[in-house]
């Protein structure tokens, strides 16, 4: 499945140095030394003074692509996202058809519990996926919605942008725990084309063609496998989001009882 391996420090880089956020710096040569220092003071928790950097930049130069995203990127890592969400509103008038900013200011709304706001970004970020106006987009499949924390486990939600394949995922959400890298568990809302054969087969009236059964399943690192329930139908992205802070309090709990 996709998502399985995916570490921590690997969504820090994609926020920060993004593939197409080189517009000033040279592509043989990395990041300017100044981005190198945000960027590590960010690695060990210095937000503070990783935007102080980012902000001197700005101060030099106020309409520096670079810097505003990163500055943004590094604030919605701290959890400050009325900060982050000030530097991505400016990046966002320089780039109005950007997909990474609409996705990173999706998060940032969600931050803020302004979800009208967040669901506008969102819609504007698929309206850019397919219209073509923002040609990085063609490539990616996913996002990185959400972040939040629950019992001390960092959970990562990433939304699909299609149901593809057989095993199609809406969203994964990946569960990191204290000091580790890769995530130990993984939540995901899918719908398999296995699964609503039978679904079709059994149910009465017959759902309608375009018609699907959702089911939320947890994967872990010993390879077993659980299913929280079969939804239709799907439910929306908050009612997931409860789900899932729902199983990972109850994993908590049940770590706790087997030490």
């Amino acid at each position: 499945m996709r998502h399985e391996r995916t570490s921590l420090s690997f969504f820090l880089i994609a926020f920060i140095f993004p593939s197409a956020a080189t517009t000033c710096a040279q592509e043989d040569s990395g990041p300017p030394p100044e981005f190198q220092r945000a960027y590590k003071l960010a690695q060990s928790k210095q937000y503070d003074e990783a935007l102080q950097i980012l902000d001197d930049v700005l101060k030099q130069e106020s309409n520096t692509r670079n810097a505003l995203f990163s500055a943004g990127s590094i604030a919605l890592m701290a959890g400050r996202y009325e900060r982050a969400r000030t530097y991505l509103l400016r990046m966002k008038e320089l780039e109005p058809h950007s997909g990474r900013v609409r996705a990173a200011l999706v998060r940032a709304d969600q931050g803020i519990g302004d979800l009208a706001a967040r669901d506008r970004e969102r819609g504007g970020l698929f309206a850019l996926r397919s219209s073509g106006d923002d040609p990085e987009m063609k490539t990616e499949d996913s996002y990185v919605r959400d972040e939040f924390v629950v019992e001390g486990s960092r959970v990562v939600a990433v939304e699909f942008f299609e149901l593809e394949g057989d095993r199609a995922l809406r969203y994964s959400f990946l569960v990191f725990n204290s000091g580790h890298e890769h995530p130990d568990y993984r939540i995901s809302l899918g719908s398999y084309i296995a699964t609503n054969a039978v679904w079709r087969a059994t149910k009465k009236p017959t759902p309608k063609p375009e018609e699907r059964v959702f089911h939320l399943d947890g994967y872990y690192a010993d390879g077993s496998h659980a299913t929280f329930g079969i939804h239709y139908p799907e439910p929306s992205y908050d009612a997931v989001r409860e789900m899932i802070v729902k199983i990972v309090q109850q994993e908590a709990v049940d770590v706790q009882k087997r030490r």
